[in-house]
């Protein structure tokens, strides 16, 4: 890319706009001023103002990538139809931060808070300077609409469905260890909640390993895997992983809270108390035990947790828009013929 240090690899994306009317489009009534937007041009460069949400990584990143997501633009609009990318440090552009979630704690107490906060920034572009050579769409509705419709769409949700997976293998891992340290594996109740990751976990694997295997040759060297298996994955993951939180939770129960630091047992005044009084059932020690129940509850019950929730929950969208959007794109593409030749 011209103008572009390509000894950094690190970057950031935003694709959603940030209308405070729900009741309208994205850029119809107020949010027409609130959605970034060309706002005029000189022979090198364009110049936009508005805002969008959420870019995930935003203040470590060296560069931020705007580009297409969420509802298509109506006809009209060219000067919401941009893609492009620019340093995080172009004048203008300007990130407000949420709450930093990660807390200052040993790896040993906390898994995920002490190292895994990516951090989320509100993006507000005033007067911002895009020189043309960092412009890919410029006011083409057709192509800003189409671009979600073809190799993004597959690409992205391959990502997301392989994060997915890997994420509900391991909170089904998680929550078996939990019910060992208490020798509650076998009850019926315990085993069914388990038995629900490990059903969320092999369908998302499963999705995956479709998607791959039913790959196509997009043209031009791209190969594109099968979008259908991933989009409904991305239909039914926000409730999956939602429950699975529910789960972890009602599985640990009050033992995610009995829960010292690991820094108490090398205390000499506390050791042989806790080993003593907190251990785990089949063999487990109390350090152990520990350990094991600070990281579901860094997994599922802090801070970090419960913004990962929310992130699950309105990934690429809320579940409404994305069951209503596979639907849309069904009846275009009609890949059942199963009741019409019933009917004959």
């Amino acid at each position: 890319m011209p103008g572009a240090d390509r000894t950094r690899s690190s970057s950031a994306s935003a694709a959603s706009t940030s209308g405070s009317d729900k009741a309208h489009g994205g850029v119809e009534g107020m949010n027409a001023d609130l959605a970034l937007r060309v706002v005029r041009r000189t022979p090198s460069s364009i110049i936009v103002s508005g805002a969008k949400v959420l870019a995930t990584y935003g203040p470590f990143a060296d560069e931020m990538f705007v580009y297409p997501g969420g509802e298509a633009l109506p006809e009209h609009a060219r000067d919401y139809a941009l893609m492009f990318s620019i340093p995080v440090n172009t004048k203008g552009l300007i990130q407000v931060c949420r709450d930093h979630y990660g807390i200052p704690r040993s790896r040993e107490d906390a898994p995920f808070s002490s190292r895994f906060d990516e951090q989320d920034t509100f993006l507000i572009f005033d007067e911002v300077e895009v020189p043309l050579e960092r412009v890919f769409i410029d006011g083409d509705v057709k192509t800003h609409n189409s671009l979600v419709r073809s190799g993004w769409a597959a690409n992205i949700q391959h990502q997301t469905t392989t994060r997915a997976a890997v994420k509900l293998e391991f909170a089904y891992q998680l929550g078996a260890a939990m019910a060992n340290a208490m020798n509650i594996s076998k009850r019926p109740d315990t085993a069914a909640m388990l038995g629900e990751i490990l059903t969320f976990a092999r369908l998302t694997r499963a999705a995956t390993k479709a998607a791959e295997t039913n790959a196509r040759d997009f043209g031009n060297g791209a190969f594109f895997p099968d979008e259908k298996p991933t989009n409904a994955i991305r239909c039914s993951m926000a409730p999956w992983m939602v429950r699975t939180q529910e789960i972890l939770i009602q599985i640990g129960s009050h033992n995610l809270l009995a829960t010292p630091s690991l820094a108490a047992f090398r205390n000499p005044e506390m050791a042989d108390l806790l080993d003593r009084y907190l251990p785990g059932a089949n063999g487990v020690t109390a350090q152990e035990r520990s350990r094991l129940f600070r990281t579901a509850w860094d997994f599922a019950g802090s801070a970090l947790a419960g913004r990962n929730t929310l992130y699950e929950r309105f990934y690429l969208g809320s579940r409404p828009r994305a069951l209503s959007g596979d639907h849309a794109r069904e009846m275009v593409t009609k890949s059942f013929d199963h009741l019409e030749s019933f009917l004959g």
